[in-house]
């Protein structure tokens, strides 16, 4: 409750904070953690509004319930490799996030993790995830797809899971998942689901990983590779780490590492 707080460094060595640290310093907006932090308790930063900007260390294992609840400043987020799992309303009612990108070793998720997100219009949940709470995704009306890279349809707390989201958007699945996926307790309430394409070595490819809709390229990749985009006689136009950009109408090369996938726009 220190409203007027608006930075704050936290020193090397810390490893863990306790419960509601900085729940509601209104006007803090932004906080950086220090490499040592493993863990944080519930609340840590609940109902900090003015929230602009976080980053979080690449030790941090696990954090608790509500911890950025009510974060309606925060846009985009990237939670760090080693998280394997997060507490319930993690970033309920954050209505400014719209991407967040989440680690490949998480594998469970708790209650209302994204409840209310209403600015979000993607997310891509990696291939470890294996258990997920109860109203995973409720009232995130502005959802517009869904990629899930688990094989085995991750274990979903309740019926109420995706109430308010549109139960025909697109969802993205491992191509030999897709019956697995339609028929599962919960994940059965969508209706368009779509293979995400996969290399004999079990990773996307790229082909199978890119959509094209009203002039946005839409890549449904792990991480922030860095893509390169090319016009039919080679010539390079942009190079992005962002997973949806638009273009202009017309046909283009993308390029992601050594793979090449052409798109008509």
């Amino acid at each position: 409750n220190c409203h007027a707080l608006t930075s704050i460094t936290l020193p090397d060595g810390l490893t863990s904070v306790g419960h509601g640290f900085l729940s509601y310093c209104e006007s803090l907006t932004s906080a950086t953690l220090p490499d040592g932090l493993t863990s944080v308790g519930d609340g840590f930063l609940d109902g900090c509004r003015g929230l602009t900007s976080l980053t979080l260390p690449e030790g941090l294992e696990s954090v608790g319930e509500g911890f950025l609840i009510g974060c309606r400043g925060l846009t985009s987020l990237t939670l760090p490799d080693g998280l394997k799992s997060v507490g319930g309303e993690f970033l309920s009612s954050c209505f400014g996030l719209t991407s967040l990108t989440l680690p490949e070793g998480l594998e469970s998720i708790g209650d209302v993790f994204l409840g209310w997100c209403t600015g979000l219009t993607s997310l891509t949940l990696p291939e470890g995830v294996k258990s997920i709470g109860n109203a995973f995704l409720y009232g995130c009306t502005g959802l517009e797809e869904l990629t899930v890279r688990a094989a085995t349809p991750p274990s979903i707390g309740s019926e109420d899971a995706f109430e308010d989201v549109d139960n025909a958007i697109p969802v993205y699945v491992p191509a030999g998942s897709i019956e697995a996926y339609k028929t599962a307790a919960v994940w059965s309430y969508f209706t368009d689901y779509r293979p995400l394409g996969n290399t004999g070595i079990g990773t996307p490819s790229l082909a199978g990983s890119v959509t094209v809709a009203g002039g946005e390229v839409r890549l449904h990749l792990a991480g922030n590779p860095t893509i390169y985009i090319y016009d039919m006689q080679g010539r390079h136009l942009l190079t992005t780490t962002e997973h949806r950009f638009t273009l202009p109408q017309g046909s283009y090369i993308i390029k992601v590492g050594r793979e090449a996938v052409k798109v008509a726009l």
